[in-house]
């Protein structure tokens, strides 16, 4: 089991965790001043070591980005564990009043932080410091040029380990167009494959509907989020979930004091 098993379990249910680790890998690659504004679609597959696609892990994904480099990210999920079929979460980290906030209907609650680094640009070959790998050419998809990135990640002592291949698109903020992550477990044969792809990548302002957040809603800290997810999914939370949840806490509680909320 990977060690990032826990945003895995939760973004296959179509919840993700709300923190601080999520939020500076993000910031990392996409606080860059942005070219030009986009809204792309994605879709992600995932597959067993068969080539069978493992369809309660599939989603879809809306990212969109403004000129001033606030950013959204929509994700779709469906879930036949939960009532409704398909469940939707969004987060937004909106550069106008320097706050991030994940939204989640499904629960009625949402995640505040505020923005605490401005990054600065990724490098112009679209580097960051989550991929220490090395660059393996340029290729273009989507009538764009990208740059194709591998990194090998290792995780429990060298037993788990991710060969990571990115394909971003410094055009568009270092985008990544395409992303495949080949997993595997040495101790048990344990393979799979995860690809994230765009389908599409629509050059403008994106709907402003998007950045809007519902009236109604309830801010929650993480482990609430992780409760309720449990709860609703019908799984019981686990040590490590527990852990990850005060960990993110004390980051929510943390940034928002020194922000003066």
């Amino acid at each position: 089991m990977r060690k990032t098993i826990l945003l895995v379990t939760l973004t296959a249910a179509g919840l993700g965790v709300i923190g601080p680790r999520l939020y500076l890998a993000a910031q990392r690659v996409y606080a860059a001043a942005v070219r030009q504004p986009y809204t792309a679609v994605l879709s992600e597959r995932t597959y067993d070591a068969k080539g069978n696609e493992m369809s309660d892990l599939r989603r879809s994904k809306v990212l969109a980005v403004r000129r001033d480099s606030s950013r959204v990210e929509l994700v779709r999920t469906p879930e036949s564990r939960v009532p409704g079929g398909a469940i939707e979460w969004r987060l937004i980290w909106d550069r106008q009043t320097d706050r991030q906030t994940g939204i989640y209907p499904l629960l009625g609650k949402t995640v505040t932080f505020p923005i605490r680094t401005h990054a600065p640009e990724p490098r112009p070959d679209c580097m960051t410091d989550d991929v220490a790998g090395g660059t393996k050419g340029e290729e273009w998809l989507l009538g764009l040029r990208t740059i194709h990135l591998s990194h090998t990640a290792v995780f429990e002592n060298g037993d788990v380990m991710d060969r990571i291949d990115y394909w971003r698109s410094p055009e568009l903020g270092c985008l990544t167009l395409q992303k495949v992550v080949d997993h595997q477990v040495l101790s048990t044969s344990e393979r799979s494959r995860t690809v994230e792809r765009a389908d599409s990548v629509v050059r403008g302002e994106p709907d402003a509907r998007l950045f809007t957040i519902p009236n109604g809603l309830k801010e929650a800290k993480s482990s609430e989020i992780l409760e309720d997810t449990a709860r609703l999914t019908g799984s019981a939370m686990k040590d490590c979930d527990r852990a990850t949840g005060s960990r993110a806490d004390a980051g929510y509680e943390s940034s928002r004091k020194q922000a003066g909320w």
